[in-house]
């Protein structure tokens, strides 16, 4: 159940979350459309980008380390890498140091078919990351703006509290 203790979002809060679901779903959208003419399913294209982003970083893409960045439990990611394996689109390399551990490898082809779709996404992603750095930016300033608003009081406001602090001091006189 949602806090009383919140305020209420106001009417730029729920402009901005509608620019942001807009601007995700079409996003995920295009994502979804480019990947299928690259011969991906969404799942398998951030299956080969997530191996692609391990290897890179980590000098090895396992199973178990998938399953934190995709979000899904182990048997979902080793049913997933199964299904790619099947199709060619990577392979498993056995470690060097420990015979328990099996890397995660793109093949020519999963790498040919990545690249391929990475590359037309590039727009895609800019346009996100823009509506999402103007968001954020006007969010902060609306924050900004709420705040010194609470802080600051108007003209009229400071004529009422005057009015209210000359009347106590004539009570006082009196």
């Amino acid at each position: 159940m949602p806090s009383k203790e919140r305020r209420r979002p106001s009417r730029a809060e729920y402009l901005h979350a509608v620019e942001l679901r807009r601007a995700l779903r079409g996003f995920l959208r295009r994502s979804e459309l480019v990947t299928r003419a690259h011969g991906l399913t969404s799942e398998r294209y951030q299956l080969l980008l997530m191996i692609k982003a391990e290897n890179d970083r980590n000098g090895g893409a396992t199973v178990t380390g998938l399953c934190e960045p995709l979000q899904l439990g182990q048997s979902a990611v080793t049913q997933l890498v199964r299904r790619a394996e099947d199709l060619g689109l990577l392979r498993r390399e056995l470690s060097s140091r420990d015979a328990r551990v099996r890397y995660l490898l793109l093949t020519p082809e999963g790498e040919l078919r990545l690249a391929g779709a990475v590359a037309e996404l590039r727009p895609e992603r800019e346009r996100l990351l823009a509506v999402l750095g103007q968001l954020s930016g006007e969010e902060r300033r609306a924050h900004r703006r709420a705040a010194t608003a609470k802080t600051k009081t108007s003209p009229g406001e400071k004529q009422i509290a005057m009015h209210a602090g000359a009347r106590e001091g004539e009570k006082r006189r009196r």
